[in-house]
């Protein structure tokens, strides 16, 4: 199993936040709302990903042509990061894969 960060946005910046967010990451289309029996909304989660078929060299691949062996390339790796908002108006960021690497600059 992966590891997870969470964390809280400062209730100052979730604009910010967000709009970071939709520059880096794709939204998805889909938000999930969780309501009470009444109908009031007590979670909202939105989910943004980030997943390319690309690929980068290492940045030692110099050290390896100096021994005479082909360059290594590896798959960039996939983000996503999950949403959570609650009826209090409060933002949570759970981050997966290197997305908490984006979560930390931002947050």
């Amino acid at each position: 199993m992966g590891s997870i960060n969470l964390y809280k946005i400062d209730d100052s910046k979730i604009d910010s936040f967000r709009n970071a967010l939709k520059e880096k990451l794709s939204p998805q289309d889909e938000h999930i709302i969780y309501t009470d029996k009444e109908g009031t909304i007590k979670f909202e989660f939105a989910l943004y990903t980030k997943c390319e078929n690309s690929k980068r060299a290492i940045k030692w691949n110099w050290l390896l042509n100096t021994f005479g062996m082909a360059s290594i390339t590896l798959a960039t790796s996939p983000q996503a990061i999950l949403l959570v908002q609650n009826e209090k108006g409060s933002l949570y960021a759970i981050t997966y894969g290197h997305s908490f690497f984006f979560g930390g600059q931002v947050l």
